[in-house]
């Protein structure tokens, strides 16, 4: 499913077909709701648990790159970094845990 989303994107959003991308992986969205009796409940079952799985770890990587940004800006605006014309890299040394990191584990985790 995966894979018919963005080549129909990439379809649609050539400069031969030249159609929008987003209503193109619309309607294949519609499509592919009409056609659902085509596919075995066996292999519905599979596609779900996949999705699951894959909505989990990107849900998981949104959070952990929110933490990260919500950790940093602080630190950076603290050190004077965020507002200098010669912004430096942050390094492993910048990092202090404190009470955020803390919390932030613990909605994590919970």
């Amino acid at each position: 499913t995966i894979s018919a989303a963005y080549f129909t994107f990439w379809l649609a959003e050539c400069k031969a077909v030249s159609v929008s991308g987003v209503l193109a992986v619309m309607m294949l969205g519609i499509y592919m709701n009409y056609s659902r009796t085509a596919i075995s409940p066996e292999v519905e079952h599979i596609a779900h648990w996949i999705w699951k799985v894959m909505e989990y770890l990107a849900n998981t990587m949104i959070f952990l790159l929110v933490g990260a940004v919500v950790i940093m800006k602080p630190l950076q605006a603290m050190q004077g970094t965020e507002s200098s014309h010669h912004r430096r890299q942050a390094t492993t040394s910048d990092w202090t845990p404190g009470g955020t990191d803390l919390l932030y584990l613990v909605v994590f985790f919970a």
